[in-house]
This record gives structure tokens, sequence and C-alpha cells, in this order.
């Protein structure tokens, strides 16, 4: 923290000496330069730092959860089939079919989606599963694909 009577070294300028009278214009002008050097590597510093998900994955959920509140999951296999009832019932239905689509889901090494529509519609086969108990899920279930994550 600048205070006054303190040296401060500036390339090519020598040293000055801060007064009180200057030391809030110093402290912006450093804060300036100091934002305007930041700004252009800081947010790819911060997701690489932070491990965000990819924009492709994120993109990707964002969909999922859209077309499942909204009705529209897969449309082939859940024709006529008003689900969100059923999903929407209870947190643990929901959380159920996140943990489908999330284990299902692959990512490359350059966090692009690999198969987002796999992951898609192995939730659809659960919700079918679920409002219609006829429906035979192919091929079952494997025992990672329904794993709840702590």
């Amino acid at each position: 923290m600048l205070r006054t009577g303190q040296v401060c070294r500036d390339e090519g300028a020598g040293t000055t000496e801060v007064h009180d009278s200057e030391i809030g214009t110093v402290i912006r002008d450093l804060s300036g330069v100091f934002a305007r050097s930041c700004q252009n590597g800081a947010e790819a510093a911060h997701d690489a730092l932070v491990g965000h998900l990819s924009v492709d994955v994120r993109a990707s959920l964002r969909l999922f959860a859209f077309y499942l509140a909204n009705g529209t999951l897969d449309l082939d296999l859940l024709d006529g089939v008003d689900y969100r009832s059923t999903v929407f019932h209870s947190g643990s239905s929901l959380e159920q079919v996140f943990a489908i689509y999330s284990n299902v889901l692959q990512i490359d090494a350059d966090g692009m989606v690999l198969n987002d529509g796999d992951a898609q519609y192995r939730v659809a086969q659960w919700v079918r599963a679920c409002c219609g108990p006829s429906y035979r899920v192919e091929p079952p279930f494997e025992d990672w694909e329904m794993e709840l994550h702590l």
C-alpha cells in the first residue's frame, strides 16, 4: 500500500515521492494499469485455474434442461407422453434424470461433447419406463449409468 513519503519506482522516470494530495490519483492510475494489463488474459486464466465446464458441455446441459422442462425430450420415444408431472413430482426423480444424463455424457480432451443424443436418449428411456411400466429399456441400464454421485 502506498503511504505519504513513500518512494515509487517508475520505469524510465526514475523515482518519485508520493505526497498526500497525490495518493488517490496514484492508486487510481495503478489500478487502471493493472486492470488493463489483466483484462485480456484474466478470464482465460480464471477458467484454467478453476476448471469450469467447457462451453460445449454447458450448452449441452442447458439444452438438455430446456428440452426436459419444455416436454420435448426425445420426441420420437416420448411422443404423446406428458412426463413432466412424473419427473418434476419429486426431487429424486429429477435427480435421477440428471445423474443418468451426466453419467452417460462423454467429453473429449478438448471439452467437446461426443454423445449428447445418446445421453438424452438414455434419460428418455428411464422417463418412459417410469411413465409406462410396460416399456422395457433396451439395453437395460448398467449400474454406472444410474449411479448418484455425492
